[in-house]
């Protein structure tokens, strides 16, 4: 069947499909651990339905509308708005400051509430 010597080439073949499956499990271990990481640094708001973002809090002072969803989400401070989606805190200003431009990954409009 493998030609040759069959038990030392079946060995080879063994040797070579686990070691690409343990290559595989550390691939999506690592995967994991980074999802896990990113779950845990995000704000609250970001976490997916059920964790109330749409009710708005007493301090904050922005809100993000989600276009797709139609779903508002409030806010503290420029730099948690810019680490939740993972930008320059100067695109966030840019947004606020431009209310005509259009929405930040065509997604997104970013809004100051007035306190």
């Amino acid at each position: 069947m493998f030609g040759g010597d069959d038990k030392a080439t079946f060995s080879i073949y063994i040797y070579v499909y686990i070691y690409n499956e343990k290559l595989r499990l550390k691939k999506i271990e690592a995967k994991i651990a980074s999802l896990t990481r990113t779950l845990i640094r995000a704000p609250k708001s970001t976490r997916g339905p059920g964790t109330f973002s749409d009710i708005k809090l007493a301090d904050s002072k922005f809100e993000v509308l989600d276009l797709e969803t139609n779903v508002f989400t409030y806010y503290n401070s420029i730099r948690q708005i810019a680490r939740t989606f993972a930008c320059g805190h100067s695109a966030v200003q840019y947004s606020l400051n431009n209310p005509g431009a259009r929405a930040y990954k065509g997604r997104y409009v970013f809004k100051k509430i007035s306190t």
